[in-house]
């Protein structure tokens, strides 16, 4: 992270920047170690996370918690990424949440990496449905994941991935 002073007039401003991505600066001190923190994860990587679109969950379209967030100016990032890092530590959101945002920095790299809509039917109805990111490689992984997540509330017949059925249970062998 680079930290820079300007004089102006008076006061004196200060301003935090990533090393990684510079136009993402901030007179904001409360970013500072999260700046610190993206620029020091696997070579920036969760820049990459929360600034483009390949993450539906994360990006700067994000439909999750930073929906509010959405596009490039710098403040906007900055709340996105202090977001997916509260995420990661598991102090907002549960679980399935967590483990999503530590795909999505695993996986970023990874060819064919993109976001579905993932849903559980139970033959008559929609039934636990969330955006996940998945890859060809990873989707089983994705769908195991999913699939504990949903619990055995109701029967699961498929899964549909946007609006497709991607999973359906094996059939047993007749004897």
């Amino acid at each position: 992270m680079k930290i820079r002073t300007e004089r102006l007039p008076s006061p004196y401003r200060t301003f935090y920047a990533s090393e990684v991505h510079p136009e993402i600066e901030t007179e904001n001190e409360s970013f500072k170690e999260t700046i610190a923190w993206a620029d020091a994860t696997s070579k920036g990587r969760a820049w990459s996370v929360v600034m483009t679109n390949k993450s539906r969950l994360w990006g700067s379209t994000g439909i999750h918690y930073a929906h509010a967030m959405h596009g490039g100016a710098s403040e906007s990032v900055l709340r996105r990424l202090l977001i997916y890092r509260a995420v990661l530590e598991g102090s907002v959101l549960g679980p399935m949440h967590r483990w999503a945002a530590n795909f999505a920095l695993a996986h970023f790299k990874d060819k064919g990496f993109r976001s579905g809509f993932f849903q559980h039917w139970d033959g008559l109805y929609g039934r636990s449905c969330m955006t996940l990111d998945y890859s060809d490689k990873s989707l089983n992984e994705v769908l195991e994941q999913f699939r504990a997540w949903c619990g055995d509330g109701h029967p699961m017949k498929e899964i549909r991935l946007d609006g497709k059925t991607v999973w359906t249970p094996k059939k047993k062998e007749k004897s």
